[in-house]
């Protein structure tokens, strides 16, 4: 493993060696805030660069480590927009194939000033996760995360009104399954539109949240030294979870967000005539949902709404 003072080496393996290279600067003891310092900052030019270099920067995300420095955070995310268009022509044509096998699909994209982030608790070097293909390494919206928010919906909303459709329902089962036997729809990944990815203001966007009072809301608690508990006063305080105040400092936390348009598939095994009505109604089901209640993580945010293509700007 190459340290701070060394030379990054060149060659096949040079962007792990530059990763495990930068990992170093957690191993340098805080008091030695130059070095840690010089640690970051001089490897980030060089991240960048060979992040330009890798065929696939995105699929190079499963390389980085969990922990990295937040300079070398910062340069993963501008490069990772940056260079997100170099993926769209091969993945153009994995679509194509896509289409061939699975037929038509239907198109879903963001509202105007909208996001959608999915898999945020996903280990991932940026701190925040996001689901992406593992070959192409694209956003992607897991057809397990579409089944799931459609059989709530179905559930929730039109179970009241109609016995059938609720969880126990018969209707239900067949669209959804149950425990012991699968329903008759596939939910199958939905894959961004390649375009998607070669406009400024779509694909893989920056991001931040700034979290507002972190020990509070991890739980944290007063652990009190000896000399303090000899204090009546604050000796209660030990042990007791710390409570929010106005003198927390927010820590902003940057993440990448998706902006664009999504390919949907839907597949029935019953080819008959109430085959394809079922289909088309649980197309239908799953864009209400996604219109109305949004998918994946921050939506009570505003984020993870998709309605159809052309009526993006609607009902903002």
């Amino acid at each position: 493993m190459s340290t701070p003072n060394q030379p990054v080496p060149a060659g096949r393996d040079s962007l792990v060696a530059l990763i495990e290279w930068d990992s170093s600067w957690s191993r340098i003891p805080r008091h030695k805030r130059r070095e840690r310092e010089e640690a970051i900052t001089g490897n980030v030019s060089r991240l960048k660069r060979l992040l330009r270099r890798v065929e696939n920067p995105l699929s190079a995300l499963s390389l980085l480590p969990e922990r990295n420095s937040p300079d070398s955070v910062a340069a993963i995310l501008d490069t990772l927009h940056e260079t997100s268009a170099n993926t769209a022509e091969l993945f153009g044509r994995a679509l194509e194939l896509r289409q061939k096998q699975l037929g038509e699909s239907r198109k879903l994209e963001t509202p105007s000033h909208q996001r959608l982030v999915i898999g945020m608790g996903n280990a991932s070097p940026l701190d925040v996760g996001l689901t992406l293909h593992p070959l192409y390494g694209v956003p992607i919206i897991p057809g397990s995360a579409q089944k799931g928010l459609a059989a709530h919906y179905c559930d929730a909303v039109l179970g009241p009104d109609q016995p059938e459709w609720k969880r126990d329902g018969h209707h239900y089962a067949a669209l959804f399954g149950k425990h012991d036997d699968a329903g008759y729809v596939q939910f199958h990944d939905a894959w961004i539109d390649p375009e998607s990815l070669t406009r400024d203001d779509e694909g893989l966007l920056r991001d931040v949240m700034t979290p507002h009072h972190q020990s509070y809301i991890s739980g944290k608690r007063y652990s009190l030294k000896d000399e303090a508990k000899s204090d009546p006063a604050r000796a209660k305080l030990d042990g007791q979870r710390i409570p929010p105040t106005d003198f927390d400092s927010p820590v902003p936390i940057p993440f990448l967000s998706v902006r664009g348009t999504f390919h949907f598939w839907l597949t029935c095994d019953d080819i008959s005539s109430n085959g394809r009505k079922l289909l088309a109604f649980a197309e239908d089901l799953l864009t209400a949902a996604l219109s109305e209640w949004g998918i994946g993580g921050k939506t009570s945010s505003g984020y993870g709404r998709l309605v159809p293509v052309g009526n993006k700007d609607a009902n903002q």
